[in-house]
């Protein structure tokens, strides 16, 4: 029978909150109800000045890889970045702070200096091009995430063995290094894995039960390395002292929303790298 499952621990550790935001646009649509634990949303959205046309990224061009850490090198893609973007501007105009249905965080010239001179980290700039924007319009720039291993708490296959493809056996699915997961089998082609547990049709269904999407994102605070900008290629999180400087400088529109941090088993140093992150900077 096949009882396999690919779900993130939603539990387990010293789980805290207000050190880490998930970052988005106030137009965003939330996937999943949030875990209502957490506390409020947080918004800030300076109503005239600052306002936003409707930015949508319109195409995301190549997209290359470079040299890991990950112990299947050769293999593994995680760390993939951006190598050109192209944003479309739905009418409006663009304010100094803007976030793409895409998870991308823009800014202008003027924003870009200020982040450039602030004591933030974890990121530099990569210039967007632009479609259909009058000639007068500003240049825009996506802050560009550093590379790393995403400390997002991430899904795992129980039992171990379960981490193969259910059609061939080609193994693993999920990289034993970094995370990442394949969506293709490499051997057999197959492109669906998971099934949410309650779609799931039982012993013939050779397809492994998964929580569809899970209540509780989850930063793991040992495997975080001090970056105020971070992400797991589907979300945008930062820290709070990145939300504080944002506000401390009345830029909006944003949303931030504060997601768990688990801080058991630090060391003096981790413990710093939390601590720091919690605490305002100059603006």
């Amino acid at each position: 029978m096949n009882t396999s499952r690919f779900d993130v621990d939603e539990k387990s550790g010293r789980l805290v909150t207000d050190v880490f935001y998930k970052i988005d646009s106030p137009d965003s649509e939330p996937e999943v109800e949030s875990d209502s634990t957490v506390g409020s949303t947080r918004l800030h959205e300076d109503n005239d000045e600052y306002q936003t046309g409707a930015l949508r990224v319109s195409g995301v061009g190549r997209k290359r890889g470079v040299a890991s850490e990950c112990i299947r090198t050769r293999k593994c893609q995680r760390y993939r970045f951006l190598d050109e973007l192209t944003v479309e501007l739905i009418g409006g105009k663009p304010s100094e702070f803007a976030i793409s249905d895409t998870q991308q965080l823009l800014v202008v010239p003027e924003m870009k200096k200020r982040l450039e001179a602030s004591e933030l980290r974890g990121f530099d700039f990569l210039e967007v091009k632009r479609m259909h924007w009058r000639p007068s319009a500003p240049k825009l720039w996506c802050l560009h995430r550093h590379r790393g291993l995403s400390p997002v708490r991430r899904a795992i296959f129980d039992p171990v063995d379960a981490n193969k493809c259910p059609s061939c056996g080609q193994r693993p699915l999920q990289c034993p290094g970094c995370g990442l997961t394949q969506r293709v089998c490499s051997k057999c082609g197959r492109d669906e894995f998971f099934v949410a547990a309650k779609f799931h049709k039982g012993e013939s269904d050779v397809r492994i039960a998964s929580m569809a999407n899970p209540k509780r994102e989850i930063i793991e605070a040992r495997l975080w390395n001090g970056d105020d900008v971070f992400g797991d290629g589907a979300a945008t999180f930062v820290s709070w002292r990145f939300v504080d400087y944002l506000t401390s400088v009345h830029v909006g529109p944003f949303v931030a929303t504060p997601v768990w941090t688990n801080v058991a088993g630090l060391n003096g140093e981790q413990r710093r790298l939390i601590d720091a992150a919690t605490k305002s900077i100059s603006s």
